[in-house]
């Protein structure tokens, strides 16, 4: 009888310490969880005139307001993670069609004019895109933006980060 109960005492002890065990793993994976796992959202901001949504990528932006025709784009300012081009594309049918320009721009903050190819036009929608640098500088020294070579930059979410605008005749607020 005395070795009976000391065997069940050996059992309880040995269940007890397992329910501590599993309490202790679970509280560990909901702490490292808590630590590690909790993912962050995308970052969606307005930008330009407050008709241009734009995506944020890391540190990839783009702000380009509304502008006269004519064969340059100014691009307000940009925040790049990398060297890259802004490209210019026009509307087609809701969406970036034809590149009429591109512009290279190096990584950091910075601002600038981009030459087209063709002039927009009074009452046309543009969307002024990011596309990576991916080709070595040309025989010249200078960069050569080639579409099927610098690809349009996308976010996280797979999404194209770029912003669209329009173009006028006259100045904003005259």
């Amino acid at each position: 009888m005395k070795q009976e109960t000391k065997e069940v005492g050996i059992e309880k002890r040995s269940m007890r310490t397992n329910i501590l065990i599993a309490v202790a793993i679970i509280l560990c994976f909901g702490f490292a969880w808590f630590i590690f796992g909790r993912a962050v959202p995308a970052k969606v901001e307005k930008v330009g005139n407050g008709s241009s949504p734009l995506v944020l990528a890391e540190k990839n932006n783009i702000t380009i307001d509304d502008q006269l025709f004519g064969n340059t784009v100014e691009v307000n300012s940009l925040d790049l993670s990398k060297d890259s081009w802004v490209a210019i594309h026009e509307d087609s049918d809701g969406k970036p069609g034809n590149i009429i320009g591109a512009g290279w721009f190096p990584m950091g903050v910075s601002s600038g004019t981009i030459e087209l190819q063709r002039a927009t036009v009074d009452g046309g929608t543009y969307y002024a895109m990011l596309h990576s640098d991916n080709q070595p500088r040309g025989e010249d020294g200078h960069k050569v933006f080639d579409s099927k070579i610098d690809v349009p930059m996308t976010n996280e979410a797979s999404e194209l980060i770029m912003v669209k605008f329009m173009t006028t005749a006259s100045p904003a607020g005259q």
